[in-house]
């Protein structure tokens, strides 16, 4: 792995807080005569680590939260939003800092790496491009992908879902083959991502995460238990009390617009509170510790020191929590019942562990086993927008109370610049309640 200085700018991570601003406005890269571009590749891919931790932890995540009910709608905009009254121009910068900054900025990393003969950096470039266009996928249904940010297209077609997330899989081939051994690109102070699972570890979890999107329940088995196999092995984000460099969640809730978004009266939040108005599947004591953990005494975001959102807390992108409860759900619905408890209940002494007990673990099989492994899925991942995922996948089996209404949210809308210029994009326009072909 090169140790070569960033020159990244990490201060333009602050301008990923405000959802109608741009992820990347100007960048100091410098030459450098071992990379083939005129950007050297590791700051391409030190840009598209950004771009990750976004994803992971920005408007993507605020929105899958309102739609999950992990959190509600309480000023501005945001009054709306909880009300399921999204619009196009909502999700403008989120499909241009994915397209624009993420997508193209990888696939440029993916060409300067091989033609330097790295095949750390185009692993790490390849699984980054798998991760962007699983979650536009998963979240959109069809994207650009094929003709996304080819030299000369404009207007590029799009690929069908199914199709997208087929190219997925073969990324995260690719990057296994070319590099599974090795970490991370960046794993050293110059990156903002961080991971002790190997490279090809990681990307196996992602191919079960996105195998499990597609209902391929059999491969997530498989790749699931090839994937980050210890709880201190997540690929997360790196943050810091730096101005610029907070945890996104805690910079939006805490700084930019504190009043906006809030926990309180959520189901998540009152799922885990010892008293609140909703009751686990599973019986929970240690419930009140990740309470304290998720939350401040008032019910607020948990931003101060060693909570969830805290100003350094960081977040994972993919855990092995995900992993484990991917796995423990494959394994059910493919009728090993077992392997299936067994798997939970290792998350739940993993819990058990990290809370300092209150986790006993499930006794139950068949359908009551599936919702136990669901209802844990939905508290631990949160603020993942997987959480999301899982809901628009199962038919919210869980029973997940909706905002309002009799629908559940089951996709994001085509940014309205997408609209106005791409005659590409998809008609009749789908709405917020057409559920993605995966779905249907």
């Amino acid at each position: 792995m090169k140790n070569i200085k960033s020159i990244l700018l990490l201060t333009t991570i602050s301008v990923l807080l405000f959802s109608c601003e741009k992820l990347v406005t100007e960048t100091n890269y410098q030459d450098d005569p071992n990379t083939v571009g005129s950007v050297p590749t590791v700051n391409l891919i030190s840009q598209a680590e950004l771009v990750a931790t976004y994803l992971a932890e920005s408007d993507a995540s605020r929105y899958a939260g309102i739609m999950s009910n992990s959190i509600t709608g309480a000023d501005a905009q945001w009054i709306g939003y909880e009300q399921y009254r999204f619009t196009p121009t909502d999700f403008d910068a989120l499909w241009s800092n994915i397209y624009v900054e993420g997508i193209k900025t990888v696939r440029l990393a993916k060409e300067q790496a091989l033609e330097e003969e790295d095949n750390d950096a185009f692993a790490t470039a390849a699984m980054l491009e798998a991760y962007f266009l699983g979650e536009m996928a998963t979240s959109f249904g069809a994207v650009p992908d094929s003709e996304a940010s080819v030299a000369g297209i404009d207007f590029p077609v799009y690929d069908a879902q199914a199709s997208v997330l087929a190219h997925v899989q073969t990324l995260l081939d690719d990057a296994i083959a070319a590099a599974g051994g090795s970490t991370l690109y960046i794993s050293d102070e110059n990156g903002s991502t961080r991971s002790t699972s190997t490279l090809g570890q990681i990307a196996h979890s992602f191919k079960a995460r996105y195998y499990m999107i597609s209902k391929n329940y059999p491969m997530a088995l498989s790749e699931a238990q090839a994937g980050i196999s210890n709880v201190g092995g997540d690929f997360f984000s790196l943050h810091t009390s730096a101005t610029g460099a907070q945890n996104f969640w805690y910079n939006f809730t805490v700084l930019a617009r504190p009043a906006n978004t809030t926990p309180v009266g959520s189901y998540l939040q009152e799922l885990i509170d010892p008293s609140g108005s909703a009751n686990r599947l599973l019986a929970t004591p240690g419930e009140a510790a990740r309470y304290a953990f998720y939350y401040r005494d008032n019910g607020n975001f948990g931003t101060t020191e060693g909570q969830l959102m805290a100003q350094d807390a960081s977040l994972p992108i993919i855990s092995w929590y995900e992993t484990q409860l991917i796995l423990a759900e494959a394994a059910q619905r493919g009728g090993n019942n077992t392997l299936a408890q067994n798997t939970l209940n290792s998350v739940r002494a993993a819990l058990d562990a990290q809370y300092g007990g209150g986790f006993p673990p499930s006794a139950a099989t068949g359908g009551t086993l599936l919702l136990h492994i669901l209802e844990e899925k939905y508290i631990t991942l949160y603020p993942s927008p997987q959480t999301w995922h899982d809901l628009t996948r199962t038919d919210n089996i869980l029973g997940v109370p909706l905002k309002t209404g009799s629908q559940l949210p089951e996709r994001f809308l085509y940014s309205q610049t997408e609209l106005d210029v791409n005659p590409n994009t998809p008609q009749p326009i789908p709405t917020l309640f057409t559920p993605t072909p995966v779905n249907q």
